[in-house]
């Protein structure tokens, strides 16, 4: 049975998934176990939560004071902000005792909806794919990205493939993280500590790379690298075969329902809304030949000078195996980036030709230009020179970036610049603060004129009259040591009268500034206001008015005794 308490949470705001936190290096971060499935802590995500008949806005943002890549969590309540907390329990544990100087403590991920059926069904709405963890002796790996492939050596998974898990390495046994990926024609993997990268390998494949690993630390050698990849457990190796089975035939591409289904399952969230996919597979329906070459076939269908992202491209192969198309190109990754798919329901045929055919050098194999643009590498150089011949020091550094920082990828500015993540983060912030590349803002100075002897002397004496403050006869302010005044009217009220009184005096902001602090009161609880009215109680003023009265004829001198 379960006994957590419930509370009433509102999902305000369900945020939204990013591709580099959700599904890159630190993606684990970025997901919460509930009931062995994981959940998408979202950017942006605001939940309301109502406690002690108070509102508590929770806000999840990217990083917190010492993890750039990490979630961080905001509370707001009764116009008071926390500052970013790394958990949300911190967040609002924090705020609650400011508000109410209680100590009472609260599950964070409670208070943020994660254990409400309804708000956990609509931040699982519109996920690409959904993490999920393996267990391999006592390391815990996280599976935070699919690819496929036909390469039976990588247990048929391919690029875009991503894992990742966190094991104490050297004589310090210090936290690190490994990132292992696989990309279009090699393996890598990546080690990093408080968030930076200190250690890179690479091979043809998981194996290759560990061996690499190997040579310079000495982790983990009672398993071979497809298994630290995660590739052959049995919860990888089951999705695999799931999305390497083809969802419907050529025959029924007719089916428009099913093939939107298959649509927004695979390539909706990665390509323009405007892009023709439908008709191009139609037309490709009716095309008397099987075969197309992949890229150049989609260049057909979307705009001049459309940057294509590898994502979007994995996400149409993954779209093209579902509705049955086989790749059957007859060489690697190394010889062309070209790729050939055909929709024949048997390709065996199909894949025979293109072999006979670029074994006898029929088919154009010529690779793109893989030497970088001079441009491109002569802007990068002369960022890299920059950095270098900056005298002002990390600030230097931050005011440089911050002109491109908002324009690239983090992984482009790392590899071409190798600059830290929190550099990056901090140029970005920069950015926003005071522009691209722009001087930082300096705060104005405040000057601040000192008040007149006349002036203050006039508030003095407005503030000595008993008609406008009774002097308690025991009570003193702790930071001025002198007599608590209780005010015999609202402070409107005395500024008005004293706006009378001295028109060339105070202004209105200087005035309610010196009523500031616990030496202006008014209408504290006035019981125990003296020792001498407990003993002998409040009628005896009574009897003192009633003497003046009696005795006293003048009434000037009545107002003075009274």
């Amino acid at each position: 049975m379960n006994k957590c308490k419930k509370y009433d949470v509102s999902l305000i705001k369900v945020g939204k998934l990013d591709e580099e936190l959700h599904f890159g290096a630190f993606g684990r971060f970025w997901w919460k176990s509930r009931d062995n499935i994981l959940y998408p802590i979202r950017l942006e995500m605001k939940t309301l939560v109502t406690l002690n008949k108070t509102h508590f806005i929770i806000t999840i943002v990217k990083g917190t004071s010492v993890a750039a890549f990490q979630p961080g969590y905001i509370c707001k309540a009764n116009g008071i902000t926390s500052s970013v907390y790394d958990t949300p329990s911190g967040a609002i544990n924090f705020l609650y005792h400011i508000l109410f100087s209680s100590k009472t403590r609260f599950s964070g991920l409670l208070i943020c909806g994660f254990n409400d059926k309804e708000i956990n069904k609509r931040i699982l709405d519109d996920i690409p794919f959904q993490l999920f963890t393996i267990i391999v002796g006592n390391l815990q790996i996280f599976i935070e990205m699919i690819g496929v492939s036909d390469q039976e050596n990588l247990g048929y998974v391919g690029s875009g493939y991503l894992s990742s898990f966190i094991y104490r390495v050297g004589e310090e046994k210090i936290r690190t993280l490994f990132v292992q990926q696989i990309h279009q024609r090699h393996c890598s993997m990546a080690l990093y500590q408080d968030e930076r990268i200190k250690l890179k390998y690479s091979g043809k494949n998981p194996d290759e790379v560990w061996k690499e690993v190997w040579k310079k630390i000495e982790v983990l050698q009672n398993w071979d690298g497809k298994t630290l990849f995660g590739i052959n457990h049995e919860k990888t190796q089951n999705l695999v075969n799931i999305l390497r089975t083809p969802s419907c035939t050529i025959n029924e591409w007719n089916n428009e329902i099913m093939m939107t289904q298959l649509y927004k399952q695979h390539l909706y969230k990665f390509t323009p809304a405007s892009i023709p996919w439908y008709e191009f597979l139609l037309n490709w329906k009716e095309y008397k030949c099987n075969i197309i070459e992949l890229y150049s076939a989609l260049e057909n269908i979307y705009p001049e000078e459309y940057q294509f992202k590898e994502r979007e491209f994995r996400a149409w192969k993954a779209l093209l195996r579902s509705i049955g198309c086989t790749n059957i190109t007859p060489f690697d990754k190394d010889k062309s980036d070209k790729e050939f798919w055909t929709k024949a329901e048997n390709p065996i045929d199909d894949k025979h030709v293109l072999i006979y055919l670029y074994e006898n050098n029929f088919l154009d194999m010529s690779l793109p230009d893989d030497n970088p643009n001079p441009i491109v590498n002569k802007f990068w150089s002369c960022f890299n020179e920059s950095l270098k011949v900056n005298k002002k020091g990390i600030d230097g550094k931050r005011r440089i970036l911050s002109i491109i920082a908002d324009d690239f990828s983090y992984e482009e500015i790392r590899t071409n610049l190798l600059v830290a993540p929190t550099t990056i983060f901090d140029a970005r912030k920069y950015a926003r603060l005071n522009g691209p590349g722009a001087k930082q803002i300096e705060k104005p100075i405040r000057t601040v004129a000192k008040l007149s002897q006349e002036k203050l002397e006039q508030f003095s004496i407005f503030f000595e009259d008993k008609a406008n403050v009774i002097m308690s006869s025991y009570k003193s302010d702790a930071k001025t040591q002198l007599p608590v005044l209780y005010l015999k009217n609202t402070k409107k009220a005395l500024w008005e009268k004293f706006q009378e009184t001295y028109p060339n005096g105070l202004k209105r902001t200087t005035f309610y500034c010196q009523l500031e602090g616990n030496r202006y009161q008014y209408r504290e609880d006035m019981g125990g206001l003296c020792a001498i009215c407990n003993t002998y109680g409040y009628e005896v003023f009574g009897y003192l008015k009633n003497l003046i009265q009696k005795e006293v004829s003048l009434m000037e001198i009545q107002v003075k005794l009274d």
